[in-house]
């Protein structure tokens, strides 16, 4: 349940953090998304230049992990029948976010040009554009605030800057079956009950990002966050 976020190289919008070229030596600790206090570590980083989006052509590649929906791998071949200037392909890390981030984190500390477009976790923000690794994306961020979730734009804001463009929000719903449940519960303690009656409730009880997603609703939920 990680938001993601997304950058655009040149006239790319295609799912990812644009990724500045060769940035900081230190991987550096990991730091959290949506923070807009102003620190100045990201000073001296990249910053996109709006213009050169126009007429852009070349090739670009998506980092990201394992598409196992298949849906980012449309979203390329969509891209490319839509804009013949440029190619855009698909770069596959592995389905842990972990090792998604320490693949990411290689390649720039090896000064790798291999990733043009990052697809990222939003509690990277911090520490990527901290290392320079990002581009700083406020000019672009700023022609398409009118189009986008306030909130989700937090996720993306470091150091008074935008550093990449939301792609997805993964929104939580509360599924019932409607062979065992008539009215759906109007709060938590209606769908423990009906729960306790019926045939229980599955949610994501890992201890993983998911749990704490789960717990962080009900917190919210309640009002004590």
């Amino acid at each position: 349940m990680s938001r993601r976020f997304a950058a655009a190289a040149s006239a790319v919008l295609i799912g990812g953090t644009l990724v500045a070229a060769c940035g900081g030596g230190s991987s550096g600790g990991g730091g959290g998304g949506g923070s807009s206090s102003s620190n100045g570590s990201t000073s001296g980083a990249k910053v996109i230049d709006v213009n050169s989006m126009k007429n852009a052509k070349g090739n670009v590649t998506l980092c990201m992990g394992k598409d196992t929906s298949g849906d980012k791998t449309a979203l390329v071949k969509q891209f490319n029948q839509q804009n013949p200037g440029i190619h855009a392909k698909l770069l596959e890390f592995s389905t842990s976010a972990d090792e998604q981030r320490a693949q990411f984190v290689q390649r720039q500390q090896a000064k790798s040009g291999e990733c043009d477009v990052f697809y990222s976790d939003v509690i990277w923000t911090a520490e990527f554009a901290s290392q320079k690794w990002l581009y700083d994306m406020t000019p672009y961020v700023n022609t398409l605030k009118s189009k986008l979730i306030p909130a989700t734009l937090e996720s993306v804001h470091f150091d008074n800057k935008y550093w990449g463009v939301p792609q997805q929000t993964d929104s939580a719903f509360l599924y019932y079956r409607t062979d065992q449940v008539k009215t759906p519960p109007k709060t938590w303690q209606d769908a423990y009950n009906l729960a306790k009656q019926k045939s229980g409730i599955v949610y994501q009880g890992a201890p993983y990002e998911g749990l704490t997603c789960d717990y962080l609703e009900l917190a919210y939920a309640a009002g004590v966050m």
